[in-house]
């Protein structure tokens, strides 16, 4: 045993250390078993020196291996919200602004429905009459319309619109709004031709008198040139004394009642002129007063005609929308009225239609030491949690709100950021989920994309933090 010792004290060669078995060789003392466990031992110490290096090579292989793919491998980086399930971003309430009584519900929750179809009809009773009553005094304003225009431009009869005409042999009103204009015309027409035939009749008159002073007259004036000339021969007959006085007297005397005839005779040609004077200007005035009432119930039919027809575009409004409609393609949800008869009142929310490109908001808060790099527009994955984790898979979403400050809440007193994440329908429907059974208030995790950074920042970053604020305390 103190050979064998000896032994590993022996020089080595130039290629390496000298063998055991070597060694004891050389010194010619090893029996033959002991040199076969000699071999024994010395492969054992080189299987295990190879087995060291291959172990040492693979942990040096494996951490530089792995030092090289976290320094280069990029990680997405995200920030961790909780969260609830808020409301639809865009769901349009269906309202009826007068109100009514249900007649029909053809939408319930659930229902699938596109832009313009009708959800629910409201009775159109008084709607209908309401509308009716103002086309027909529509239809008599308008044969009102066509009669004063007759009336004012001196016509023989009324030209009635076509579509009047028409609607007359159908319909009774009508007919009867025609007729009753048509003898409205007639009898103002005759009575204004009554009272210009009285004053034409009195001016026919006035001046036939005329003709007869005007003969007067000119009989008075034959008489007076007589006279005249009786008077002269008589003046002759008085200067030779073959004539009394008296008689030159008496023929003057004629002569001057005869010159006072004819000055009535001219006072009452003037008289009944003045009368047919009068007579043409009460039949002008007769014209002009006739001109301006025309005139004026034109404007007022007229005025009355453009309020009634608000008033039928109104009402056909109102009846148009006795038929609820959607208005936009989407899924009725939170139906109000479920029974035929019920009241509606105006400005009441009927139903609400989620729109079919709709997004859905979840409300999460965030932590502040992520606020930085939490930013509009950023992706996010959200997770609900009140579903089966095994089946319900995450869901896309985006960043579209983040308030300006921390909001500290009132029974924890932790402060957090509050943000708002749209989750669209496309996506919901990706991952084979109804809409409506996301209810408001059900809670869910938000993974909020933040940036990348390689694995090595991450096993770094704790003692980066630490070396930072290392040696900084008084």
């Amino acid at each position: 045993m103190s050979d064998v010792t000896s032994i590993n004290h022996l020089p080595a060669n130039k290629k390496g250390d000298t063998t055991l078995a070597e060694a004891m060789m050389v010194d010619g003392a090893v029996a033959p078993e002991e040199e076969a466990n000699l071999y024994n031992i010395d492969a054992i110490r080189r299987s295990i020196r190879r087995w060291t290096i291959v172990g040492i090579v693979t942990i040096v292989t494996f951490f530089g291996g792995f030092v090289g793919w976290a320094a280069v491998a990029d990680l997405d980086s995200a920030s961790v919200a909780p969260g609830t399930v808020g409301v639809f971003l865009n769901r349009q309430a269906v309202q009826h602004l007068e109100g009514g009584i249900v007649r029909e519900i053809k939408a319930r929750d659930g229902d699938q429905v596109k832009a313009g179809d009708v959800v629910i009809e409201l009775d159109d009773t008084q709607a209908r009459a309401n509308l009716q009553i103002n086309q027909k005094r529509y239809t008599g304003l308008i044969a009102t319309e066509a009669r004063l225009l007759a009336e004012r431009d001196l016509r023989e009869r009324i030209d009635y619109p076509q579509a009047l005409v028409k609607a007359a042999e159908t319909d009774s009103e009508t007919k009867d709004i025609l007729l009753s204009q048509t003898n409205v015309f007639e009898a103002r027409r005759a009575s204004m031709k009554g009272q210009e035939g009285i004053l034409r009749q009195r001016m026919v008159q006035s001046r036939e008198q005329i003709g007869g002073f005007e003969a007067q007259q000119r009989a008075r004036a034959d008489q007076i040139r007589l006279i005249n000339e009786e008077v002269a021969t008589v003046q002759r007959l008085l200067e030779t004394g073959n004539a009394l006085k008296p008689r030159l007297l008496a023929l003057q005397r004629a002569k001057a009642e005869l010159e006072g005839q004819r000055g009535d005779l001219v006072a009452n040609i003037a008289r009944v002129k003045q009368v047919i004077g009068e007579s043409e200007l009460q039949i002008l005035n007769i014209n002009t007063e006739m001109q301006r009432t025309v005139t004026q119930e034109l404007r007022d039919t007229q005025t009355q005609m453009l309020d009634t027809a608000e008033r039928i575009r109104v009402a056909q409004d109102v009846l148009r929308r006795t038929a609820v409609i959607a208005p936009v393609d989407g899924e009725v949800v939170n139906l109000k009225y479920f029974a035929v008869g019920a009241v509606v009142r105006p400005g009441d929310t009927i139903m609400e239609v989620v729109p079919s490109n709709d997004v859905r908001i979840i409300d999460v808060k965030v932590n502040p030491n992520d606020i930085d790099t939490v930013r509009v527009g950023a992706t996010a994955r959200v997770r609900l949690t009140a579903f089966n984790q095994r089946v319900t898979p995450q869901i896309d979403g985006k960043v579209i709100q983040v308030s300006a400050d921390a909001i500290v809440d009132p029974q924890s007193g932790i402060p957090t950021y509050h943000a708002r994440i749209a989750v669209p329908m496309e996506a919901l429907r990706a991952a084979d989920l109804d809409p409506s059974q996301l209810l408001p208030g059900m809670p869910a995790t938000a993974m909020i994309w933040t940036g990348q950074r390689t694995a090595l920042e991450y096993f770094l970053q704790p003692f980066m933090t630490a070396f930072r604020t290392a040696f900084r305390e008084d």
